[in-house]
């Protein structure tokens, strides 16, 4: 009996699974950042502790694996997929084997067919889509600089932007001021600088900041909500643009997935409103779908289809409920991160 290894290599965590052809979860292994825009060595390293971890405890050996798919954060450009070739082909265990960004094996999680759009929005953001004759278009994904205006880091930096400007007058109140303060103890906003020093002794990363900015728009604060509105029209955007570019508009059904920590908040007012209703309506036939699996399920079942293996709705409920009931018993931690997860 083959096993197949799936991979999802994102910005906050790396997650591999192998699992047999009835669906049998075997072995899992975790791993820090795998994205290599943050250093190759890193990535590397964590790309490869995950995959070592799960042929450890699947108690197989590389030569077991018959396939595997590696969804990557950071494979956005021709050169980024030539690169991360080059760092995974020494660590891949399988004869066979794919690899693509990270958000296609979410999309694959959503739809199996993998026809669609899949917005992130973790720490960073992203949207590819691919239409029913396997055209791929990609809008954003390179950060703020290139574009972009999404992700917990980025809702986060407005948060302190616009805590900033009401503290010194140049702003509109806002909640977010005080929600700061509280949360380090800050004498005022401008101490959060000694919070964000690379060396600095109780450094923070800012996007842990932004569940304060979904609390303070629960709490039906002005600015706060202006925030979530402003990043739910941009993800609506992106969103919008891989649907012309595929030209899917005549699509009778057009699956939108959205996937990544930002997207999980139990309690969001404004932002999945707001990014639904704007892509309705462009395109009424929009279907807005919350991914309920983890990617990492994409990956596996890329890697079953790389071997000819069908994805029958009994082999994808035996993944799905085998990984549940593997994630409670030998991975209790898994994914409760929330927010700035990839």
């Amino acid at each position: 009996m083959g096993l197949f290894l799936g991979l999802d290599a994102g910005g906050t965590k790396t997650i591999a699974i192998i699992a047999d052809e009835v669906g049998q979860i075997r072995g899992s292994g975790l791993g820090g950042n795998g994205n290599f825009q943050g250093g190759l060595e890193g990535a590397r390293e964590e790309v490869g502790r995950a995959v070592q971890l799960a042929l450890e405890t699947a108690g197989c050996s590389p030569g077991d694996i018959t396939a595997a798919y590696y969804g990557m954060a950071g494979a956005d450009r021709p050169q980024d997929f030539q690169l991360i070739r080059t760092f995974l082909e020494p660590l891949n265990p399988a004869p066979r084997w794919g690899m693509e960004n990270d958000a296609t094996i979410a999309l694959k999680a959503g739809t199996l067919e993998g026809v669609g759009v899949i917005l992130i929005c973790g720490t960073g953001t992203n949207a590819i889509g691919f239409n029913a004759r396997g055209e791929k278009v990609q809008v954003g994904g390179l950060g703020f600089l290139f574009g972009d205006l999404a992700g917990a880091n980025e809702i986060a930096a407005l948060g302190i932007r616009a805590a900033t400007r009401a503290y010194d007058g140049r702003g509109e109140a806002t909640l977010l001021l005080d929600l700061f303060r509280e949360r380090l103890s800050l004498p005022t906003i401008y101490d959060l600088v000694e919070h964000l020093y690379p060396d600095a002794p109780q450094r923070i990363s800012i996007s842990s900041l932004a569940p304060l900015v979904f609390e303070a728009a629960n709490r039906r604060d002005k600015v706060a909500r202006q925030i979530l509105r402003l990043v739910g029209s941009e993800l609506a955007l992106s969103g919008n643009t891989v649907i012309r570019r595929l030209r899917m508009e005549k699509e009778p059904v057009i699956k939108v997935i959205l996937s990544g920590g930002v997207f999980q908040r139990a309690q969001d007012p404004v932002l999945i409103p707001t990014l639904t209703r704007r892509m309705k309506k462009a395109y009424p036939q929009v279907e807005v779908i919350k991914l309920k699996d983890d990617p990492v399920l994409g990956a596996l079942y890329s890697a079953y289809e790389l071997s000819g293996i069908t994805l029958t709705p009994e082999l994808v409920a035996a993944v799905r409920n085998n990984w549940n009931q593997w994630k409670k018993t030998r991975l209790p931690g898994f994914g409760v991160e929330g927010i700035v997860l990839e």
